[in-house]
Parts: C-alpha cells; structure tokens; sequence
C-alpha cells in the first residue's frame, strides 16, 4: 500500500468517521421532507393536529369536525408544538417531529446502554436502528405516530431496567408507570400490554415475582391510572367517554388472531419471522457472529443483553399471533436486538475470522454494485429528465466509490464505514430517487388538484359531505363483555385534500351529512349518489381507493 493510500486511510479515525456519520445523519435526515405530498396515515396526523391549534380544542381530537375516536392525542400535542414553534404547517414541519423522536431514541439508546455493552456495541447499535433500511429509507420520511411511540416504549422499559438494576424499586415502578400512561394517551392499549409482559418476564427471571404484589408496584399502577385518568376525566368532561374507550379497545383487539381468520392467522405464523429478518436488514448479516458456543452464557452473563433477550421473547408472541400486525408495530424492538447484533459483532467476530471475511464480503459485494449501479439510473424514465442528471451522477459515484475503497482497504473500522456508507445511499436517495419519483403524474395528485379546487372556491369555506358508516366498538376480555357502541363515522375522502385546503386557507373542513344550498362540498362520487340536483364543479381519479374524487355544489 503507498503512502497516500496509508495517509488516507490513517485519516479516517474512528472519532473522525463518527462525526462524519452523524453530520452526514442530520443532513440526510432533515433534508428533502418537503419532496413528497402527505401520504398514508400521514395527513390523518396532521389533520387534528392543525385542527386542534384552529379551533382551541385540545382535548377531544377531530377530523373534519367530527369526533375522531381512534387514538388519543398526546402525539398531536406534540406534533402541535412543533408546528407551533416551526410557524408551518408544510410536509417539512410535519415530518420533522417523527425525525427528532428517531435520534432521540438513538442518544438515548446510546447513552444508557454504554454502561452496559461498552462503547461501541452501543454506539454501532444506535447507529444501526437510524440506518437499519426499513427506517432511513422509508419511515424516518413521514410525519406519522410510530417513531414517536417507539420512543416512549424504549424509555418506558429501559428506565424500568436502570432502576431495577439500581435496586431504587419505588423509581422503578413510578418512572416506568409514567412513559406507560404517555403510552397509553398516545396510542391507547399497546403499552400496557408492553408493560405486563416485561414486568411478568423479567421479575420471574430475577425471581422477584412477588414485588409485583407490593405497595412499590401498587404505587406505580396508580401513578398510571392518575395521569391517564385525568385525561380521560377531561374527556369526559367535553364529550361521551365510554365509546371512545370501547374503540381504543376495539382497535388493538381488532389484530389479534381471534379477531382474524384461521386462514390469516397461519399465513401470519410463517411470513412473521421475514418481516423481523426485513426490519434488521442490513444488519441481519452482522448476526451471523451470535451463532457461536457459549451464546446463552453471554447473554446470561451481561444484565442488559438478558433484559433485551426477555424483552424480546415475552413480547414478541402477541405480535407473532396477530396477522393485523404492521412492521411498523415492530420498531421498539430493534435498538434490543440490535444490541445484541452489535454485542457479539464488537466482542466475537475476531474470533470467527472465516465468517467474519463471508460477512464482509456481502457488504463489500453489495456496496460495490450499489455503486456501479448509479450508471443505470440515467436510463430510468423518470430519472432521465432530470435535468444535468450526470452533474449528480459523477460526483455521487465518484463519493460512493471513495467509500467503497475505504471499506475495503480500512480493515479496523468496517463497521462505521458500512453505517457511512448508507447514509451515502440515503443522500443518493434524497438527491435522485425522489425528484425522480415526484416526476410520476400521480405523485403531486392531491396538492395539484387541491389548488385547482381552490381556484374556484376562492375565499368561501369548503365543506366535506357523504354518507356516514357506522363502526361498531366493544370490548370483551377473558368471556367479560364490558359494552359496546355503534360510532357514526364520516365517510373515506382522501385526508389529503382536507390537509391543503387548510394549508393554503386556514379553515377546518366540516363534515356536513347533507348538503345545502350555496356551498361547496369536496366527496368522493360514491358518497353522494343518494344526493340529488348537486353540480359537479371538478373532478379527478384519487389513487388510493381508486374513486372520482369531486367539488360539488347544489344547483339553485
């Protein structure tokens, strides 16, 4: 090796490369959020929470005006402040709330687990959950509730093992009490759920079984019950309490196997183990230096490995047997399997010389036709009219070859280079794939058409109209039925034309059953059909139900 390549690759500390991932992180990460339209459950989001900041009503979440009834509003408080302190509601201040919760997670993470695990397992598993391609790629890009829950879930169950581990017993139940009740008031029964099955698993591993029957664990259950029951109490105060309950526990009991056919439920049984090996991806392959003699020993032997492990195994069963189960629901998971990925790649893989030079030759391989395959993109359709695409193609291959080599030839530090290197194919991501994929007609079809509407309804409101669904609520538990209701629900219209008509104009959307005379209604062709004498004013396909999105207005 010559003295250049020496100099180069002598230059590439760890500190070095560290600060260059984490810059490199911030950039990618915060960059290009206001490329796409809202898109999934996104708009749903940002719907109440605009609307609790236009009407001063922050206790009873709304969509079009109308009760909405599926998940409590502590992530809208939150994403609500932000919007506040951002002074936007655009796709950009949407989403940046999700990408905060993200690196929280992954300083936190880093910063209790150090203790733990040593330095660098846990700063590469940190670093592997921000990485890990079903998040950088995907979800750190949307405005939606998962990242933030899986923050509150992570801090929920690891103060419970940093207390437990400090015998501080009262904390332990009190502080892990209270991220459950944050838990609850943002997504209602999952934490609970998480809570029961952590405490139960890991008090029988240490057999402490019996502190669950103690004042300590009694204190912690009231701490929950005082900070979620006030805001139920408050609730109750603006509207009916019990439907609202009887769907939080409609809504998780829904993607349980025994709400779901036998046929879905096996299905499920197989296709699960993927979805977690997908959500690991690329990491996965690092898990290769856990297949070693002495493996429950290790486990056994490090506190926090063993609570990852039971956290893990006691856990994961309820989503294992509920086909309704979403990735997304999976993400708390993976700062602990990632630990343990990261734990035995820092401390085994010198041992396993063989297997190590395998793994890092898939990376080395795949890295490589990453980036050759750069040369391809030019010859994409959407790609190619990007204009001067070789003005972002040379310099791009030219970075992503640089990484490659210093992969290759930085024998010490593959870890960190292979991290820095996706966040290289997040950058390219962000500078090729997504212009590219906004040059698709149908991306901008809701932000479009929504300024056309408004074109033509100028100043006036916009009312949403169509025949309402009934959803049925119930709660049944162990044989116990303990009620149900029937909720009027509005009708399906695409959430995004309500989101930028506030956007541009500042009003909420009510929803209105029945149309009337002189105002403009936004439906779906469907919906109205038992409505007569109405004027259709615009009209366009909207993509995800594949319905005639329509302006309507009764004709005089």
């Amino acid at each position: 090796m010559d003295k250049k390549s020496n100099s180069l690759i002598n230059f590439f500390t760890e500190k070095r490369l560290i600060i260059l991932i984490i810059i490199g992180l911030l950039f990618v990460l915060f960059s290009h959020l206001d490329v796409l339209d809202l898109k999934h459950e996104e708009p749903r989001r940002a719907i109440v929470s605009i609307e609790m900041l236009l009407s001063g009503e922050y206790v009873v979440p709304h969509i079009n005006g109308a009760i909405y009834y599926n998940k409590p509003p502590l992530f809208n408080w939150y994403q609500m402040a932000f919007l506040k302190l951002l002074n936007s509601w655009e796709e950009w201040a949407v989403r940046v709330p999700s990408v905060l919760a993200l690196l929280f997670t992954a300083l936190i993470h880093f910063f209790f687990s150090r203790k733990y695990i040593g330095k660098k397992a846990a700063l590469l598993s940190a670093l592997f959950f921000v990485t890990s391609a079903d998040i950088l790629f995907y979800f750190s890009l949307l405005g939606e509730i998962d990242l933030f829950y899986t923050m509150l879930v992570y801090l929920q169950v690891v103060s419970f093992f940093h207390f437990h581990q400090q015998k501080k017993y009262w904390q332990m139940f009190i502080v892990s009490y209270i991220f459950v009740a944050l838990g609850v008031l943002a997504k209602g029964l999952p934490s609970l759920a998480f809570q029961a099955f952590t405490l139960l698993g890991w008090l029988i591993y240490n057999r402490q079984f019996k502190m669950l029957l103690g004042i300590k664990h009694i204190a912690g259950l009231l701490v929950l019950v005082v900070i979620s029951g006030s805001y139920f109490y408050l609730y109750s105060q603006r509207n009916d309490l019990e439907p609202f309950l009887l769907n939080l526990f409609s809504e998780s009991s829904q993607r349980t196997a025994g709400e779901n056919p036998l046929s879905e439920t096996i299905a499920h049984l197989f296709s699960f183990p993927l979805s977690i090996f997908k959500l690991l991806m690329p990491w996965v392959f690092f898990g290769a230096f856990i297949f070693v003699k002495g493996f429950r020993k290790t486990i056994k032997e490090n506190a926090f490995l063993s609570f990852a492990f039971t956290f893990f195994i006691v856990n994961i069963p309820l989503y294992w047997l509920s086909p309704g189960t979403k990735d997304r629901y999976l993400y708390m998971f993976l700062p602990f399997l990632l630990s343990i990925i990261a734990y035995f790649y820092v401390n085994k893989s010198e041992a396993l010389p063989k297997r190590k030079k395998v793994v890092e030759t898939i990376f080395l391989v795949l890295f490589a036709l990453i980036t050759l395959g750069l040369w391809g993109a030019p010859y994409i359709k959407q790609v190619k009219i990007i204009e001067n695409i070789y003005s972002l193609i040379i310099p791009l291959f030219i970075l992503g070859g640089l990484i490659v080599w210093l992969y290759y030839k930085h024998t010490t530090q593959r870890a960190l280079i292979a991290v820095l290197f996706l966040v290289f194919v997040r950058a390219t991501y962000n500078f090729v794939y997504l212009p590219a994929h906004v040059q698709d007609p149908g991306v901008y079809i809701y932000q479009e058409n929504t300024k056309k509407m408004i074109e033509i309804t100028g100043d006036e409101p916009v009312y949403f109209t169509g025949r309402y669904f009934t959803q049925h609520a119930s709660a049944n538990l162990l044989g116990l039925d303990f009620g149900e209701a029937d909720l009027k629900i509005p009708p399906y219209i695409p959430l995004q034309l309500t989101y930028y008509y506030m956007l541009h104009n500042h009003e909420v959307v009510q929803y209105e059953r029945y149309m009337e005379p002189g105002k403009y209604y936004f439906s779906t062709l469907n919906m109205i059909r038992d409505q007569s004498n109405y004027e259709i004013l615009y009209e366009f396909k909207e993509k995800w139900h594949n319905q005639q999105a329509v302006l309507v207005r009764l004709k005089e």
